[in-house]
């Protein structure tokens, strides 16, 4: 039986589906809950992250994909099946894939994650660049000999890459991204504010009140956790001058990642950099000012993506068109690395 066509986004923080000719069918956290004693998979996905830290001592909640790749082979592929399985609805499809990777994994990684998606029921498994694939989901013209920027901020890695042809022409990744973000905030409560919370009311306030620059109106936000002191609940409001200053190291490490990047473009294509510009994409784009900051460290346009957080699985889902065409390249998009 013949398969259906799925380009895949498997972010440190969430997975999206795209199936062909109907978009983003799926949206889930990137997590999964075990059983300790012999890791057995109790619930992925969204059920899952309900769990992250309300489990009993015989159970825990893991991220099978660390910094955008695969991290835990069993558990990857088991989330991975579940989730084709839920976008498929038929057991007996054997879906063409496209995965999103980040540029810089190794050799070991791809194979990894191509084993990973064999193993999960895929037929045939393409790794796409993220870039690229984030570049061609905001609308950009990869193609062009000009040159194009994108800079996708996901929860494991910051990848920056100034893309010609249908290829990277230069790139940069920052290990400092969305997870990052979200420890500094837990660091800053504690210590200001001497209490305790956990990852999701981190992940909360910043989408609440997180800002990339001093913020220009003053808001606050009441987080709610375990008192250093005395150990018992307590809440406290924080303020957004807090979560900015919380912050800024990590948004200062990736903007001094793209003014490295800049640094390793040639000048031609700079210049058409300095003409288009360059798109923000990922979660990390949502975050208040951050187009603006990253702006003014390379002193050129740089724009939020209209649907960010998307941007990977619609450049993938762009792609699947060129896994029919002739070659192995599919015109610079896609890398076909092995055949089921």
């Amino acid at each position: 039986m013949p398969g259906t066509d799925i380009g895949i986004d498997l972010g440190t923080s969430n997975t999206l589906i795209y199936l062909a000719g109907k978009g983003i069918m799926l949206n889930e956290p990137s997590v999964v809950a075990v059983y300790k004693t012999n890791g057995e998979v109790i619930a992925v996905g969204q059920e899952a992250y309900r769990m992250i830290g309300r489990t009993p001592d015989n159970m825990e909640v893991l991220r099978p994909v660390s910094n955008g790749v695969i991290s835990n082979f069993y558990h990857t592929q088991h989330m991975m099946k579940e989730y084709i399985h839920r976008v498929s609805k038929n057991m007996f499809l054997n879906p063409r894939v496209v995965l999103c990777v980040p540029g810089e994994i190794t050799e070991v990684e791809r194979r990894a994650a191509v084993d990973t998606l064999h193993q999960a029921g895929a037929r045939r498994i393409c790794l796409l660049d993220e870039t690229v694939a984030a570049a061609m989901g905001a609308g950009l013209d990869v193609l062009a000999p000009g040159g194009c920027g994108v800079i996708d901020i996901g929860g494991g890695t910051a990848d920056l890459a100034v893309l010609s042809l249908g290829d990277v022409a230069s790139s940069r990744s920052c290990k400092n991204a969305g997870r990052a973000m979200d420890e500094a905030i837990i660091n800053m409560v504690r210590t200001r504010h001497e209490l305790w919370i956990g990852e999701q009311t981190a992940e909360a306030a910043k989408k609440a009140i997180g800002c990339a620059r001093p913020p220009q109106t003053e808001l606050e936000f009441t987080v709610r956790g375990r008192d250093v002191r005395t150990g018992l609940p307590a809440a406290r409001r924080i303020t957004s001058t807090e979560m900015c200053e919380a912050l800024m190291p990590t948004v200062r490490r990736i903007g001094e990642t793209l003014t490295m990047l800049l640094e390793d473009t040639s000048p031609e294509l700079l210049s058409g950099l300095q003409e288009n510009g360059m798109v923000l994409t990922g979660g990390g784009a949502l975050l208040d000012g951050m187009d603006e900051v990253l702006s003014a460290y390379a002193r050129l346009k740089v724009r939020r993506a209209e649907h960010p957080m998307e941007c990977v699985a619609l450049g993938a889902g762009t792609a699947l068109r060129f896994l029919n065409e002739t070659g192995t390249e599919g015109r610079g998009y896609v890398n076909p690395l092995m055949e089921a």
